[in-house]
């Protein structure tokens, strides 16, 4: 059978004839608005329904196929394009996902369960892929039904504990898509680019695209992004053995890598006795009036002989240039080529640095910050880096991030240091002084998050009378970076209406990626809340997971009396209640929480919906 949405607000239904090969006038209905999208469902049973979409009225209408009764409708927040039916993975024939593609960029899901000649609608979920109309396409890969959908962006649709999960897609662009299954190209998808078309295969779906590419004997100790050459740029240290008893043959070099294909484009190596501690990114303007480039800045630091401390550093600042490559077998248009602008020797190794505005350079050398400006030498006119202020510690210095004027510095043997750049001197603006022993650092506008040896987070609430101590949080793994950011460049697409705004990216030693997200002050309230049910409702079958939560210490701190974490929201321990079906008992534990102060004010299906909201802002 066929349904056809007509323009005088009809749909036809048409019967396929497949011995004569004819398709024969069936039943026809009028309605009072024009058809926008229209899609049919049959199940194992063999009753089928029409589901149809209407420009003038937002809403979504439920027919029975063989009476062309409305049975259900649906209000949708705006002109439904594209209609979806979706079977679930288990063995339930009269229950079902519907997914809704809108005009305004929203996709639309929920659950419909079939009840003779009506439908019951359960709790539904809107995920936002832009500014542009939402359209949905299912295809099968290995055996499992997914849907792709594309707007501004596009994501790939499965399920996962009777839940719809969305997957990102690293295509700009995407007009239209349909699947493409041909002997050579099986499982195949064809996109619609506006100047081209594309053939690509889903691979595993992941909530973040992973691709690994192999070094060799060559070490990463420091990476940053060339958005102009849309390149990586890597500092390695390279080992190689030896093969008899002398030492280990141990150089360093700096390297630019494509970001899409990670095909080497360029590179310099530095002295045997030399060796490249930090890459940054970052745009200077010289003060003579000249508008600003952007550089990629290497620090270095020199051993000498029998030194326990580098004494001696470099900091070296490179422009990187496309240009035709004369290399045949190089995949890519254009290699850059690589123009050393500046090299300064300094009175030690750069332990980090990072831009300060669009005019200075913040360096920390060993255990002093320093901030540079570049310049020109009056008498050759050649670039150079003037120290212009310093900030002298007493310990060594682990970590540097800058947010506007405000500098944060990690402590190795204590905590953290607030510094501010007022365009000509630093100024300390607050200090913690409690003995954490501090690895990462990081800061946006309100807080500081740092992490310690005992893998543990730390957060700061800078206030104008320094920063306050607001949260501490065992995560139980070796924290090797912090950074600002996020995982999807629309993360912050709801702004301050989102449940959750992805601040920080966290890395672990083991390989895990987490996203540290910030809610206002009711929201976390309402978490917190949740947080408390759902690990007490969990704690009878497996662990006390918000006891373990609590920081862990191997020095006597202020940590040592706090009862339990605070501050911070355990996402994966709310997750957990996804995996619950709404007659499981810990449900109503966790709805009605172990007092009568602790109930919360929700039904099954909008904590549900809440907490797959939460889930849905992190990517």
């Amino acid at each position: 059978m066929i349904c056809v949405g007509l323009h005088d607000n009809s749909l036809l239904l048409l019967h396929v004839d497949q011995d004569r090969k004819l398709l024969k006038d069936g039943k026809q209905a009028q309605f009072g608005s024009q058809i926008s999208a229209v899609s049919m469902r049959s199940d194992s049973t063999g009753k089928s329904n029409i589901f149809l979409g209407f420009w003038q009225k937002h809403v979504i209408q439920i027919l029975n196929t063989d009476t062309l009764e409305r049975m259900a409708e649906i209000e949708v927040p705006h002109v439904p394009l594209s209609i979806v039916p979706w079977e679930h993975d288990f063995p339930v024939v009269h229950r079902f996902h519907l997914l809704i593609g809108t005009g305004n960029g929203h996709i639309v899901t929920m659950r419909l369960r079939s009840k003779g000649a009506s439908f019951d609608i359960g709790e539904r979920r809107l995920i936002y892929l832009g500014e542009r109309p939402v359209h949905l396409q299912k295809y099968v890969d290995q055996g499992k039904e997914n849907v792709i959908a594309t707007g501004k962006r596009a994501v790939i649709l499965s399920r996962s504990n009777r839940s719809v999960v969305q997957h990102h897609i690293n295509i700009k662009d995407i007009e239209a898509v349909l699947p493409f299954n041909t002997p050579r190209f099986s499982n195949t998808l064809m996109f619609k680019l506006p100047s081209s078309l594309l053939l690509a295969r889903i691979g595993k779906l992941e909530k973040i695209k992973i691709d690994s590419v192999s070094l060799g004997y060559d070490v990463p100790v420091s990476i940053a992004y060339h958005s102009e050459t849309h390149a990586f740029a890597l500092g390695c240290v390279r080992r190689e053995p030896s093969r008899d008893e002398a030492y280990d043959a141990t150089t360093s070099s700096f390297k630019l890598l494509d970001a899409t294909t990670f095909e080497h484009l360029n590179s310099y190596s530095v002295p045997s006795t030399e060796e490249i501690t930090k890459v940054c990114v970052t745009s200077l303007g010289v003060n003579d009036g000249d508008i600003s480039s952007k550089y990629i800045a290497v620090g270095t630091a020199v051993w000498g002989e029998d030194e326990s401390e580098p004494t001696k550093g470099r900091i070296l600042l490179f422009t990187a240039v496309n240009t035709q490559s004369t290399f045949i077998a190089t995949r890519n248009a254009s290699a850059p080529i690589l123009n050393l602008m500046l090299e300064q020797e300094i009175t030690g190794a750069v332990v980090s640095m990072c831009g300060l505005g669009d005019a200075y350079l913040a360096v920390i050398v060993n255990t002093i910050l320093v901030v540079y400006q570049l310049t020109r030498k009056a008498a050759t006119n050649e670039l150079q880096l003037k120290p212009v202020d310093q900030w002298i510690h007493n310990y060594m210095l682990s970590s540097l991030v800058v947010n506007g004027s405000d500098i944060v510095i990690g402590d190795t043997f204590q905590s953290v240091t607030l510094l501010r750049w007022t365009g000509s001197e630093i100024k300390l603006v607050s200090k913690d002084y409690e003995t954490v022993n501090s690895l990462n650092a990081t800061l946006d506008d309100t807080h500081i998050i740092q992490s310690n040896v005992d893998n543990n987070l730390f957060s700061y609430k800078n206030e104008e009378d320094g920063i306050q101590p607001s949260g501490r949080y065992h995560f139980g793994e070796v924290i090797s970076s912090l950074v600002p950011g996020s995982v999807s460049t629309n993360a912050a697409r709801g702004g301050d209406k989102a449940l959750a705004v992805p601040k920080h990216l966290l890395f672990t030693s083991g390989g895990r990626i987490s996203v540290i997200s910030k809610c206002d002050d009711e929201r976390a309230m309402k978490l917190h809340n949740i947080q408390r049910n759902i690990g007490a409702a969990f704690k009878s079958d497996h662990y006390d997971v918000l006891s373990w939560r609590a920081p862990h210490t191997s020095i006597k701190t202020f940590s040592d009396d706090i009862p339990q974490a605070s501050g911070f929201i355990d996402g994966d321990l709310l997750l957990r209640f996804l995996e619950l079906e709404s007659d499981s008992p810990l449900v109503k534990k966790i709805l009605n929480g172990t007092k009568r102060a602790e109930r919360l004010d929700m039904e099954y299906g909008e904590l549900r919906e809440f907490i797959e909201e939460l889930q849905t802002t992190q990517y």
